[in-house]
């Protein structure tokens, strides 16, 4: 029976190996040898749960049987249990120093528990213990992972294309590749290597998912599109696919798909508030309570709380519950409870999150509701500032430069104070600093002749976000800003605002457009290369001196 099981396997006949073990085990079913082979069959069928109970069994009786341990790691390597894994691969390591594949094991383990250091360490030894052998891109293509992770690019590029030299058709590693140079800026590159890996392995989600991302990337919308789309159809459920294809869509001005398809987020990046009520569907209010919740950064709570008040006008009795240091600002809101983050909540009946209410209300791109000013300044403040500020004749122009750069999404949007000059150089133009925290201190090393004015250590120093920044701003003539909260706000209140974009900003800003349909008051300037703020500068400054 043991030699019919055995052969079986070999030749690759689960199901008679998997019948001659049943038969051994119902003469002993402590049979070790019977219990290995019937999980080895079951890891091969991908019965993964199955053959991590039958070779845990195997191990624990036979804590020598290497295979049985190396077969156990491998299953608990396909379910994620890296910890487990990586017990087990140290053992196999330790039985067979000499077998590169055992390194390579271990270095997934310790990758999946992202101790990249160690990861890297093993995955080196494992690359030089295999590079003998000229059929084995497996190491390199490992090793170039975890560089990537560690951001380490130009060194997981070399391992990558190494990968390659000795398996020109080793899709995962022209994968791997092409997500290196997307993150080098070599995005045309990107681009192509994808299409050379979907050309060989069309059925593959992942190659259409990240070839879409790349596009994107590209300021190729439409093509995006489809590469998305091409990846859910291969795999209806995959989450990222989806959410990427939302941004895509939305910067394209499909809302309706778009806002449907952003619901997909709670499958990715962000975890939704629970609450024992029932989320809101849509449907008409009927003298309820609504509760709104925020759900990512301070701009977005400002871009999105226009909706509450026409919530209220559509008979809704409506909390929302914001961010600690907005509470202020958004307070006054007419028939809108605001609620700080962490308060006690009133009762309510139904809940949405704040980004879901564009799909709940039906908004498109030509007809968004609740236009600009929804929000109001202090009136105190306002003349507060409007004394500090003085009566010293020249175009106030409010200025801010710098979003958070720990934030992932402050990737090339923020912009080099210095790269502003040619504004400070429009006679009759004063520059007024609205910068906080991260990037003030560009402000002392300005370039010779220019000169941007601050608003003393007081200016926005409260708990309160923004409470100063909204007094200013009705005090200037024009607000020029990164894409940052500042640039909501000052659309919000609808003061005259002129957001400055990298060459593929955003989604809500959409493709190609120097209006916005969320702020009537607000102004697009795209660079026209990826990177070229002083060619943006320039053109925003030849518009400024027609402004004046």
């Amino acid at each position: 029976m043991f030699q019919r099981a055995v052969q079986a396997f070999q030749n690759g006949n689960m199901d008679l190996s998997a019948a001659e073990c049943q038969r051994m085990l119902s003469i002993d079913r402590r049979n070790t040898a019977a219990m290995h082979i019937l999980g080895s069959v079951a890891f091969r069928q991908g019965d993964h749960e199955r053959a991590v109970e039958l070779l845990g069994k195997v191990v624990k009786q036979d804590p020598g049987r290497i295979q049985a341990v190396i077969t156990l790691g491998e299953a608990q390597l396909a379910l994620s249990r890296f910890s487990l894994a990586a017990i087990n691969f140290r053992k196999a390591v330790a039985a067979r120093p000499d077998d590169w594949g055992q390194h390579y094991n271990l270095g997934l383990a310790l990758r999946g528990l992202g101790q990249l250091d160690e990861a890297a360490t093993v995955f080196e030894k494992c690359r030089d213990m295999a590079e003998a052998e000229a059929t084995a891109p497996a190491p390199w293509n490992a090793l170039g992972d975890v560089y990537r992770a560690q951001g380490r690019l130009d060194e997981a590029r070399a391992c990558f294309e190494q990968a390659l030299r000795i398996s020109p058709n080793f899709s995962m590693a022209q994968n791997n590749l092409g997500l290196t140079l997307n993150a080098l800026g070599r995005i045309a590159e990107a681009i192509s290597m994808l299409e050379k890996a979907i050309a060989m392995n069309p059925q593959d989600p992942e190659l259409h998912y990240n070839l879409g991302c790349s596009l994107q990337d590209d300021g190729q919308t439409l093509p995006a599109i489809a590469a998305h789309r091409q990846a859910i159809a291969l795999r209806p459920d995959y989450a990222a696919a989806h959410w990427n294809l939302s941004h895509s869509l939305l910067r394209a001005g499909e809302f309706a798909e778009g806002w449907r398809e952003y619901e997909w987020r709670w499958q990715t990046v962000q975890t939704a508030d629970t609450y024992s009520q029932p989320a809101w569907t849509g449907d008409a209010a009927a003298g309820r309570t609504l509760l709104i919740w925020e759900e990512q950064g301070l701009g977005d709570t400002i871009q999105f709380i226009r909706f509450a008040p026409l919530l209220a006008k559509q008979g809704w009795k409506v909390v929302v519950v914001v961010q600690k240091p907005l509470k202020r600002l958004l307070d006054g809101l007419p028939g809108v409870e605001i609620v700080a983050r962490g308060e006690a909540l009133p009762h309510f009946d139904v809940h949405a999150p704040m980004l879901s209410l564009p799909r709940l209300l039906g908004v498109t791109a030509d007809a968004v509701p609740a236009p600009a000013p929804y929000l109001a300044a202090d009136s105190a403040r306002i003349a507060l500032w409007a004394e500090r500020l003085g009566s010293r004749e020249g175009m106030r122009v409010g200025l801010v430069w710098q979003g958070n750069p720990t934030a992932k999404v402050d990737k090339g949007r923020s912009i080099p104070l210095a790269c502003l000059a040619p504004l400070a150089a429009i006679p009759g133009v004063r520059l007024i600093s609205l910068q906080k925290n991260e990037g003030v201190e560009q402000l002392d090393c300005l370039p010779a002749g220019m000169t941007v004015e601050t608003l003393g250590a007081d200016f926005d120093a409260g708990p309160g976000a923004f409470l100063d920044s909204a007094a200013v701003m009705m005090n200037l003539d024009l607000v020029v800003t990164s894409d940052t909260a500042i640039a909501h706000l000052a659309g919000a209140l609808g003061r005259p605002v002129w957001v400055l974009l990298q060459a593929v900003p955003d989604w809500r800003w959409l493709d190609g457009r120097a209006d916005c349909p969320w702020y009537s008051n607000m102004r697009l300037f795209h660079q026209e290369a990826a990177g070229d703020w002083d060619g943006l500068a320039a053109r925003v400054a030849a518009e400024l001196s027609r402004f004046k």
